[in-house]
Order: C-alpha cells, then structure tokens, then sequence
C-alpha cells in the first residue's frame, strides 16, 4: 500500500515549494514573537490601566476622606456643644448644688423609688430654679457613670464617650459593623487628641487628623492587594479631596452629605457611560501577545502559505498528474491505485506535519530567547499546542484539496473547488476577527460574528488553549474527523473513478 519510490517522488518534486514555505513561516513566527515581545505593543494598554487603577484607588481615598472628615467635624461639633451646654448646666446648678441634687436622687432611690420616679421627683421639687427634667436626666446620667468628680477631664471623656457611641448608633444602622466599630474608634482618639490640641479650628483639626490617619493606614492596606502607595500620596489626595468637600459645602450649606460625597469621589473611569466603561474594561484586560501571535498568526498570517502550499501540491499529487499525462506511466507500471493515492496522502500529512514540527521548534526557540519577560504570556506547552491546532486544521484543509484533486481528473476544476474553498475558510476567518468575542467592544462589529460560522478554522480555538480551558479538544476532534472522511473518500474515489489513460 506504500511506494518507497513514489513517495520519495514527491518529496523532489515539491521539495524547494515545501522549503520555502516552511521557512517563510517560521522565519514569520520568529519575527512575530521576538517583536511583539521586545516591542511596546502593551505600553499604551498597560498606561491605561494605570491611570485607571490610580484613579480608582484615589476616587476610593476621596470617599474615605470626605466621609470621616464629616464624622469627625460633625462629633467635634456636637461634642463642643455638649461640653459648652454641660458647663453651663453645672456653673447655673454649681457643684455644691450638683452634690444636694445627686444626693437627693440617691436617698429616693434608697427609698425604694425607681430611676424614672426619682428624676421626675427631683424636676418637681426644683422646678422653681428653672431645672426641668431634660437637665436633670443630663445631671443624673453624669453621676450614675461619674460619680461626684466634676473634673475637665472626667467631664470630656464622659462627653466624648457619650458622642462616640451617637455616633456609632447611627453608624451601624447605616453600615456594617465593622465599618462602624472603626468609626467610633476614630471618633473616640480624635475626640481625645481635640481636647489636648486645641490651638487649631475644629475644621482645620478634622482634615489633618483624617489626612494623618488615612496616610498611615491605607499604604498598608493597598499593599496587601499589590498596589503601591506612599503616605504622602495619600494624605496629599485626602487634603486636597476635603478641602473640595469644605468648598462645597459652603456653596450648598443644605447638600445631602451621601450625595455631595458620592458625586466628588466619582471616578473618571464611572463617568463614562455604561458601554465605553464596558470597552475601556475589555481594553484594560486585553492580551496583545495572545492575540496577535496566538490568534491572528496561528489562525490567519501562519496558515497563509501552508494552505497555498496544500491547494498546489494536493492538485499536483493526483489531478496535476491525472491532466498531465504521467498518471498512466505511474499506473502503468505494478503499481496500484490504492498504493497511489495512499503514498501520495503520507506525503501530504507528513510534509505539512514536520512542517510545524519545525514551527513548534522556531516557537519554542523564541520564546526561551525572550525569557520571563512580562509581555510573553503564551508559555512553552501552549505554543506546542498551538502547532499541533495549526497542523490538525491544516489536515483537515489538506483532505478537502486531496479530496478535490482526487475527484476531478481537471487541474482547474481541482483547484477551483480545492483551493477555492480553502481560501474562502481564511478569509472568511479574517472577517470573523473583527466579530470574535476576544476583540474589544470599542473595535468589534458584533454582526460580523456570523463568518466564524462559516469556516471550519473557527474550530481552531487558539483562546481556548491560551486560557487553559478544554473546549478546544471536541473542536479538534471534528477537524481530525473532516480530515479522516475527506482522505477515506479521497481513496474510495480514486480506485473507483475513470481515468483518461
């Protein structure tokens, strides 16, 4: 069933188309992959993601520093309040006063009578000086936490304990419990830090606290998600978003706080309607290297030549012959026609397999000659892959154009139905990359999608190796089958078929 002769036949006869072929391919895969990734072909995408992600991350520090700026201004506000309000309340009663009332309150209790009964007691009895029993809850809630000591520093802590937890109550109504245990955290310390530094306007303390606080903390929190920041980035974007946040305010005194902080920590990249986010996103995620050398090399410009290659030599091996004449000298000899046809099908399949075997080895060289670099996302078992994707597509081309060769007894009919419908798969392909789903929005013209259903290369699924995923398997299992009838009925047709002898 095989020709030692013929086949050797063939390899002569075609030997400078298949050199020159395999060569050319591998000198572009070469060039392809070493430019591509010495090149800055991902500069531009890689700049926007960095603009992007500094802009996310610093639209994420404006939103943290105009939210707890207004905490803390609005906790030392009320806290001034109270403060002032209970100093007052204990200058109008005076501590000796503040001592009868607390022991009276104390002897009532003693008495048997309950907490409520006792302070509306109190307000009856000294309602005459003008205490009513809102100032009495306020004196008798101070001496159930403090006791008797009136002192500065009892009566801020107690105050500062009191605006803290208002704070928190509001807090966790609103946000988690976490959010508001570090709220109330940061009140408390900033309240504290108030009281000792109080050269500085409660505005002016609020921003530098908030600024202080957000630089020595968030560094280490980007860092644990690979984003590098130093505290004076931070503090210096926390200033300037809180000194907007005050401008603002002035302007709109009645703004809705949740609003006016959520419009000035908006993101450049949140914007932008909803479908350029979705391009940009698409952009920002986009493998320059898997494309071109994985999809449009592997699909398109590395199939180019091989398929030339196939549609002349598969005519030339059976109809080329057949139209010629030197068909009948090969078959006039012991030889079979089902030697023939095999011989001349082993030729095909192994030319164009140690052609990308050659390929694989071209591949795998330039990558090793790149190194780690960070452009080279395709990795050693994925190039092979890619070959063997490439070689399995072009077995199943090969078969068509053998098929047609061994059909028609017409070089021109051969080819015309051979290499017609191999050029039509490439084309085809070509304008199915401007549809493919790998393509960003911002260039895709999804209509043109419907050429990937017309071509039997679609089924070479570069993305899928180059993601790691298996659906490529099936797809080359429905080549390899495309392949295995064409050359089976190729052989059937051959033996059976009249030839002009």
């Amino acid at each position: 069933m095989f020709s030692k002769p013929l086949f050797k036949q063939s390899c002569k006869a075609n030997f400078l188309t298949w050199i020159l072929v395999t060569f050319a391919t591998c000198f572009m895969l070469a060039v392809v992959i070493v430019v591509i990734g010495l090149s800055g072909a991902s500069y531009i995408k890689d700049s926007m993601v960095e603009v992007f992600q500094d802009d996310a991350v610093y639209a994420e520090v404006d939103k943290n520093a105009m939210t707890y700026y207004y905490i803390t201004e609005t906790s030392l506000k009320t806290y001034d309040q109270a403060k002032a309000n209970f100093d007052l309340l204990i200058d109008t009663v005076t501590e000796p006063g503040y001592k009868i009332l607390t022991n009276s309150y104390q002897k009532l209790i003693d008495e048997g009578k309950t907490d409520d009964e006792a302070r509306n007691n109190l307000a009856d009895q000294y309602s005459i000086l003008g205490l009513t029993r809102e100032y009495v809850d306020v004196i008798i809630d101070y001496y159930l936490v403090c006791g008797d000591d009136l002192s500065d520093e009892k009566v801020s802590e107690y105050l500062m304990n009191r605006v803290s937890d208002g704070v928190y109550e509001e807090l966790i109504e609103k946000y988690d419990k976490e959010t508001a245990d570090f709220a109330r955290t940061v009140m408390t310390d900033a309240i504290s830090k108030y009281f000792e530094e109080t050269e500085l306007s409660r505005e002016e303390f609020a921003s530098e606290y908030i600024t202080v606080m957000l630089g020595k903390q968030l560094p280490d929190v980007l860092a644990q998600e690979g984003l590098e920041y130093t505290a004076s980035e931070i503090e210096d974007e926390a200033r300037t978003a809180i000194k907007d946040f005050r401008g603002r305010l002035l302007i709109e005194p009645d703004a809705e706080i949740d609003k006016l902080i959520d419009d000035l920590s908006l993101s450049i990249f949140n914007k932008f309607p909803e479908d350029v986010r979705k391009a940009l996103e698409e952009i920002q995620d986009l493998d320059i290297f898997g494309l071109i050398v994985g999809t449009v090399f592997f699909k398109m410009a590395g199939l180019l030549l091989p398929i030339v290659y196939t549609i002349t030599v598969a005519n030339n091996l059976i109809a080329g012959q057949v139209d010629s004449g030197s068909m009948a000298y090969v078959l006039s000899t012991p030889t079979k026609r089902t030697t023939v046809i095999f011989t001349q099908m082993c030729y095909l399949i192994t030319s164009l397999f140690v052609m990308f075997a050659l390929s694989s080895v071209t591949g795998i060289i330039s990558l090793a000659a790149l190194g780690a670099r960070s452009a080279v996302t395709i990795s050693i078992p994925e190039m092979l892959l890619l070959n063997a994707g490439a070689f399995i597509t072009m077995c199943a081309i090969s078969g068509i154009c053998f098929l047609a060769s061994a059909w028609f007894n017409r070089s021109k009919q051969s080819m015309t139905w051979g290499g017609g419908l191999s050029m039509f798969f490439l084309v085809t392909v070509i304008l199915g990359l401007f549809g493919s789903s790998f393509i960003p929005a911002a260039i895709r013209i999804d209509s043109m999608n419907f050429f990937n259903y017309v071509t039997i290369i679609s089924l070479f699924d570069s993305v899928s190796i180059m993601n790691g995923t298996l659906a490529y398997l099936w797809k080359f299992a429905i080549l390899l089958g495309v392949s295995i009838v064409c050359y089976i009925v190729s052989v059937i047709r051959f033996k059976k078929k009249d030839l002009p002898l």
